[in-house]
């Protein structure tokens, strides 16, 4: 763990114990009724939290807002703070996580409630009950602080660990989750609410807060399915021609490495990997005897077959989790001399995946045996690549294809 990473690690760990202990000495009595409540918080956030949606490789969403948010309303800034870490707590050793992550991830959120907390109370003229006719300003400042605070000190901690600007990775992060931050507050603000008025109530709040959880629980399941059914239909495109069997997999993982040579983030990595794992989906508009034809193709039957990028990047325009790679997809036939297809672009106007897809689809298909001609060795492949640079591909992508380890090679065409 980087040194700069350590140190701010530490720093909110101190942070948070601090901030439990001065807001436990401004506790000078606890009624056994909110004592009760503290422990019934911690209960209910060891239960959502253990029941997470991952919706990236980075990101998990579970119901755990609502509940941490009713608590900061219910029993002001100290109490949810010690509801808030008792309940984290217990999740985190139950899903086993290392012990860093654990007291880290308890001090961003006694310092995020804490933040929240405070600011509410503060702007609310010093009380913590929820007023709708005038806690509707001291809500909504206390949401937009607790968002912030939470979403900021994670995307800090991953800006350290990979280098990267706070900014970059808070937006890239957080942009998509921000919705459901907000969604499950208000879930908070109204449990809050039906307790004020008869504790008993509480059974009717709960119904909303396991809709939302079913309903992200099942979106994100048919995100997966859909993305298993795409890649199954495109292995489908390469299993057509036994010369292509498992073309496009070995593209992703090649695309993937080089992407990752390159050092590019992680999410852009997932990006170019995945549209490299369909790039050939548009195949599906090809004929089949165009595709394993032993001589060269005709001017008609060139040109039908170019049609094929534009094809399969229409296709993914229509599934949402897509759309980012669709010109990736569009535009991996293009040259950096400007003399590939389908629109002639060239150099920086490729989009870098797509150069990148260009340079793994090429070496794969240099690589494997064609009805026209035998397969090349690892070496000639190479070898064309490099003669290629600059005018069929990206000779700084070529560089880094050249840089992953040939045991890594060797492993993905074994």
């Amino acid at each position: 763990m980087p040194l700069a990473v350590q140190i701010y690690i530490s720093g909110v760990m101190a942070s948070g114990v601090a901030a439990l202990l001065l807001l436990s000495l401004r506790v000078s009595t606890i009624e056994p009724s909110l004592i009760l409540l503290t422990f019934l918080c911690a209960l209910t956030l060891l239960v959502a939290e253990t029941h997470q949606i991952h919706v990236s490789h980075k990101i998990s969403i579970t119901v755990s807002t609502a509940v941490i948010f009713a608590a900061v309303l219910l029993l002001g800034p100290a109490l949810a703070c010690w509801a808030t870490g008792l309940g984290m707590g217990l999740a985190y050793i139950f899903l086993k996580r290392k012990w860093y992550n654990v007291t880290f991830n308890i001090a961003a959120y006694v310092l995020t409630v804490a933040s929240a907390g405070l600011t509410y109370q503060l702007t609310n003229g010093g009380e913590i009950a929820v007023s709708p006719s005038t806690s509707i300003p001291a809500l909504s400042l206390a949401a937009i602080v607790y968002f912030v605070a939470n979403s900021g000190l994670v995307a800090v901690v991953v800006a350290l660990r990979e280098k990267r600007d706070v900014w970059y990775v808070w937006t890239d992060m957080f942009k998509q989750a921000a919705s459901q931050y907000f969604a499950l507050i208000l879930l908070g603000i109204l449990t809050a609410m039906v307790y004020g008025y008869a504790w008993w109530a509480l059974g009717l709040i709960a119904l909303p807060i396991v809709i939302v959880y079913y309903s992200l629980n099942t979106s994100q399941a048919l995100r997966v399915q859909t993305k298993e059914a795409i890649e199954a239909l495109a292995d489908t495109m390469d299993s057509r021609d036994p010369y292509t069997f498992r073309h496009s997999q070995r593209v992703a993982q090649y695309a993937e490495k080089i992407a990752a040579q390159l050092g590019l983030p992680p999410e852009e990595v997932d990006l170019i990997r995945s549209s490299a794992r369909i790039h050939d989906l548009g195949k599906m508009g090809v004929d089949d005897q165009m595709l394993r034809k032993p001589g060269p193709l005709t001017v008609e039957e060139r040109g039908e077959f170019q049609g094929h990028s534009a094809i399969g990047a229409e296709i993914m325009q229509r599934f949402p989790q897509y759309k980012d790679g669709r010109k990736l997809i569009l535009y991996h036939h293009e040259r950096y001399d400007g003399s590939g297809y389908p629109e002639g672009l060239k150099g920086d106007q490729i989009p870098l995946g797509a150069r990148i897809i260009a340079v793994a689809d090429a070496y794969d298909a240099m690589t494997s045996d064609r009805p026209y001609r035998k397969a090349l060795s690892p070496d000639a492949a190479c070898d064309e690549l490099s003669a290629n640079g600059r005018t069929q591909f990206d000779p700084i992508v070529v560089g880094a294809f050249f840089k992953i380890p040939t045991a890594e090679i060797e492993a993905i065409r074994a």
